[in-house]
C-alpha cells in the first residue's frame, strides 16, 4: 500500500490532533495488497477534515473467519463513498459475493448487486437502483434460496416515486416451505414510506402435512428510524397433519418494529375460538424485555400437540422420568417478562378448566405466577408457583375448594381410590438439577378434607353412623 496509518479512524476532529506523518491536504492513496487472507485493489480516498472516506475501482477478495462465523469468503466491486459530516452514504455498480457458514447456516453463490445506492438523513434522501439480492444455500442438509428484486426507489423530503418489489423463499425440510411474495409501488415521504398491498403466499406439503397461508399487510417502512410498521395486517392459514385435528388461522391486526422495540395488536380465531393478543418488547433492554396479554373464548392445546400425546395415557401409566434425567431452568435466563392470559376454557391433555387467569411475571431466571385460577372439577382452583434458574428451585401452592375429589385425582394421580366433594390444599417445595434430586428434596404439606367420602365405594359416614356402640 502506498501509505497507510494503524490509528483509529476516523481521526480526531481538530488538526492540530492528527497523526504528522499525515500530509495535508490528504493524499490520493492507491492501494492494491495480496495476503493469505485478502487480495484485490482500491483507490481510497480519505477526507480528515470530516472523517470521510471514498473507495473507488473496488475489487477486492477476503477470506478468513469472523465471531460466530467460519469459511467466510467474500469478494466486494464498486464504487462506495461514506460522508462522516452528514452520516451519508452512496454505493454505485456495488456487487457483493458471499459463502460463509453460521451455526447450521451454510451460504454458497449467494449475492447482492445494486446500481445505485443513496442515503442521506440531512437531506432525507434515499435512493435505490436496481437491487438484486439472491441468497442461496443450505440449513443443515436441507436447501434454502432467498430471491428479492426492487428496480426503484426514489425518495426526496415529500416527494417519493418507485416501483413494487417481488421476491421468493424457499426452504426445505420434512415440510418444506416455498413461498412467494410482491407489494404495490411505494408512496409516501422520507419519514415514512409506504408499501401498499403487500402480499406472501406460503405454500408447503410434505410427511402428511401441508400448510397454505396468506399474508396481506401495507408496510410502512421508516429508513431514518430502522423501522417497520406492519398496518392492517391479515394472516389466514389451513394446516393439516395426519397427528392433528385440522386447524384454520384467520389474525387481522397491526404491528410495529425498530432495532429498538416492537409492538402488536392482534385479534382472530383459531378454528372457531376467538382469541386478542396485545403486547410490547423492548429489544434494547438486556435481556429482552415483553409485556403481553391474551384473551381467548376457548384455547385448545391438545389441537396443536400430536394425538397420540393428547390423547394417550393418563400420568402415571408411562414410564417415569429416569432419576439422572436433567432438570435446566437456565431458559428462563432468555428474556424478562410481564404476561396475563385469561380463557373461557382452556383444555391441555386432559386437564380441563374454565374461567382461567394466569398473571405470571419473569425477571432475572426467576418466574413468578402469583395468578393461577380456574373452575375445575366441580369447584374452583386458586394457586400460585415459582421456579428460580438461580436456585434450581420450584415451589407451588395450591387450593382445590368444593372439587369432585375422584375426578381431580384421577386426572393429576391416575387414582381411582377416594369419592365424595371436599377442598384439597398444597404447599410444597423442592430444588435440584436433576429428576431425581427434585424427588429428593420434596417437601411441604397437602391436606384433603372430604364431605360426603367414600373409600372406593366404602361410604365412611355410613359406616361410623352404623358403628356399633
Amino acid at each position: 500500500m502506498a501509505n497507510s496509518c494503524s490509528r483509529s479512524w476516523p481521526p480526531a476532529a481538530s488538526p492540530a490532533a492528527w497523526p504528522r506523518r499525515w500530509n495535508w491536504p490528504p493524499p490520493r492513496i492507491s492501494a492494491s495488497r495480496s495476503s493469505r487472507a485478502s487480495s484485490g485493489k482500491t483507490t481510497l480516498t480519505p477526507e480528515l477534515a470530516s472523517g470521510s472516506v471514498k473507495l473507488s475501482g473496488m475489487d477486492l477478495a477476503w477470506k478468513g473467519d469472523l465471531p460466530g462465523t467460519t469459511g467466510v469468503q467474500a469478494g466486494v466491486r464498486g464504487e462506495l463513498a461514506y460522508h462522516g459530516g452528514q452520516g451519508s452514504i452512496d454505493a454505485r455498480q456495488l456487487e457483493v459475493q458471499l459463502a460463509a457458514r453460521a451455526g447450521a447456516i451454510q451460504l454458497a453463490g449467494s449475492s447482492l448487486s445494486i446500481a445505485a445506492f443513496a442515503f442521506d438523513p440531512a437531506k432525507q434522501a434515499l435512493r435505490v437502483e436496481a437491487l438484486k439480492l439472491r441468497i442461496k444455500g443450505q440449513r443443515g442438509k436441507d436447501p434454502l434460496a432467498l430471491d428479492l428484486d426492487w428496480p426503484q426507489l426514489d425518495v426526496a423530503g415529500e416527494k417519493l416515486r418507485g416501483s413494487a418489489l417481488q421476491g421468493r423463499l424457499e426452504l426445505g425440510g420434512e415440510l418444506p416451505i416455498n413461498a412467494t411474495f410482491k407489494s404495490g409501488a411505494p408512496t409516501g415521504t422520507f419519514d415514512s414510506v409506504a408499501l401498499p398491498g403487500f402480499e406472501a403466499v406460503l405454500k408447503s406439503a410434505g410427511g402428511g402435512r401441508s400448510l397454505d397461508g396468506t399474508l396481506r399487510a401495507n408496510l410502512g417502512l421508516q429508513p431514518a428510524k430502522q423501522a417497520l410498521n406492519p398496518a392492517a395486517l391479515e394472516v389466514k392459514a389451513q394446516l393439516q397433519d395426519k397427528q392433528l385435528k385440522p386447524l384454520a388461522l384467520d389474525v387481522r391486526g397491526n404491528a410495529s418494529a425498530s432495532p429498538e422495540a416492537a409492538k402488536w395488536s392482534l385479534a382472530g380465531s383459531l378454528n372457531t375460538n376467538q382469541f386478542a393478543l396485545d403486547g410490547s418488547a423492548n429489544l434494547s433492554a438486556r435481556p429482552v424485555f415483553v409485556k403481553a396479554t391474551g384473551r381467548f373464548d376457548a384455547l385448545d392445546l391438545n389441537t396443536l400437540l400430536p394425538e397420540t400425546a393428547s390423547a394417550g395415557a393418563a400420568p402415571g401409566t408411562g414410564k417415569p422420568a429416569p432419576a439422572d434425567a436433567p432438570v435446566d431452568l437456565a431458559g428462563l435466563r432468555a428474556l424478562d417478562a410481564d404476561v396475563a392470559l385469561r380463557a373461557g376454557s382452556l383444555v391441555f391433555r386432559q386437564y380441563r378448566v374454565a374461567d382461567a387467569r394466569i398473571e405470571a411475571k419473569l425477571d432475572n431466571g426467576m418466574l413468578k405466577v402469583p395468578v393461577l385460577q380456574a373452575k375445575a372439577w366441580g369447584g374452583s382452583l386458586d394457586a400460585n408457583a415459582l421456579a428460580d434458574a438461580r436456585a434450581s428451585r420450584i415451589a407451588v401452592k395450591a387450593v382445590a375448594t368444593g372439587v369432585n375429589v375422584n375426578a381431580l385425582l384421577k386426572d393429576v394421580a391416575s387414582k381411582d381410590i377416594l369419592e365424595g366433594t371436599g377442598r384439597v390444599t398444597l404447599d410444597v417445595d423442592t430444588s435440584g438439577r436433576t429428576v431425581g434430586e427434585l424427588r429428593s428434596k420434596l417437601r411441604g404439606d397437602a391436606a384433603l378434607n372430604l364431605r360426603d367420602g367414600a373409600v372406593k365405594g366404602v361410604n365412611l359416614a355410613k359406616s361410623l353412623r352404623q358403628r356399633p356402640r
